[in-house]
């Protein structure tokens, strides 16, 4: 092993100990932030649900992903400017 080897070992190592999934709590209130500060005119309720039922449950990590994501059974068809807007909340929190 190489010497820069076993000290990123030793620093992942110890950052891991430090690092931890955010709850429930902290992803709610990281949304309800970034709602508040990019788009207060959504309903709150709607965008935790759609981060319930769409971002979480497929991983979506990227606009691109989200804006071909499938979101059957949602109700509400989306245009391509409110996932954008959605987005920005969502890749805020």
């Amino acid at each position: 092993m190489s010497t820069v080897h076993a000290r990123a070992l030793a620093v992942c190592q110890d950052v891991a100990a430090l690092v931890k999934p955010a709850s429930e709590d902290d992803v709610r209130a990281a949304l309800e932030r970034a709602r508040l500060a990019l788009a207060p005119q959504l309903d709150p309720r709607f965008v935790r649900t759609e981060h319930d039922a769409v971002i979480a449950p497929q991983g979506l990590g990227t606009w691109a992903e989200y804006r071909v994501a499938r979101r059957t059974g949602r109700g509400k068809p989306l245009s391509v400017s409110e996932r954008k807007t959605l987005w920005t909340v969502f890749e805020r929190a």
